[in-house]
């Protein structure tokens, strides 16, 4: 399940200068609103200087839910790719192999296999 700091790394990424906390994992837009806080800056002692008031966010739970809905999604879809990685062998093999036995062996014998196995859905 993707969780919602993923989803937040995705709305606010890390190096784009947008910082932000969450102390808890929300489930509704009330907890959001209140474990939620964007970095806006540090302050003269060097501590983080913490923005929490929702109006200021610069998203909201809607949005941030949204954005899981997506990348889980996405992640869902993609299940195969993970499939297929597992499955193959280590790159040094297959090179190996196909040094051994040439590259349209090295298809029909490992990659084909695995990508019956593990079809991209349409």
């Amino acid at each position: 399940m993707i969780s919602i700091s993923e989803a937040l790394t995705a709305i606010f990424p890390i190096g784009s200068g947008k910082g932000w906390c969450l102390r808890g994992t929300p489930t509704n837009e009330t907890e959001f609103n209140s474990m939620f806080c964007r970095l806006t800056g540090v302050d003269e002692t060097n501590h983080a200087i913490e923005e929490k008031d929702p109006s200021k966010f610069e998203t909201t739970w809607a949005e941030v839910v949204a954005k899981q809905a997506e990348l889980q999604t996405e992640y869902d879809n993609n299940a195969y790719q993970r499939s297929r990685r597992d499955e193959y062998p280590t790159w040094e093999t297959q090179l190996d192999y196909i040094y051994h036995n040439g590259v349209d062996k090295w298809k029909t014998d490992i990659v084909d296999p695995i990508k019956t196995k593990y079809p991209k859905p349409s």
